[in-house]
């Protein structure tokens, strides 16, 4: 019977262990994402758009893969943003960023990102070279 309790206590000690693994990994994902976000809206307040589009574009598309993008764009992972048109916050839809991304293919579009609680909630493109507007 002592076996028994002590297979259970070391089974429940290993599950624990599992288990703030699994807590702390996540807790770690979203502090470093909302730190590349406070980081970006800085980077735009000083109107340093490169050094903007170079930590946001990979954070934006190792969250958002834009697969269905890639189907309408030739080489979308190459996209450089252009510039910022605008900042809109709002209570009931958070902040919107507005501005205008161009592709290797010349092709010109605004997009649209929307953050809520410093998370992105949607990216948008809209695109004169898709038949219609895309979101992730």
């Amino acid at each position: 019977m002592k076996k028994f309790f002590g297979y259970v206590l070391k089974a429940l000690g290993v599950i624990a262990l599992l288990v703030i693994i699994f807590i702390c990994t996540v807790l770690f994902s979203s502090r470093q994402e909302k730190q590349i976000t406070r980081d970006f809206f800085a980077l735009v307040a000083e109107q340093k758009f490169e050094d903007a589009h170079d930590l946001f574009a990979p954070a934006l598309k190792a969250e958002y893969p834009l697969l269905k993008l890639r189907t309408d764009f030739e080489n979308m992972a190459a996209f450089t943003v252009e510039r910022f048109l605008n900042i809109k916050a709002s209570t009931s839809e958070g902040i919107i960023m507005k501005g205008q991304l161009s592709t290797q293919t010349g092709c010109r579009s605004h997009f649209d990102i929307q953050f809520w609680d410093e998370e992105i909630v949607a990216f948008w493109v809209h695109s004169p070279c898709m038949s219609q507007d895309r979101a992730t």
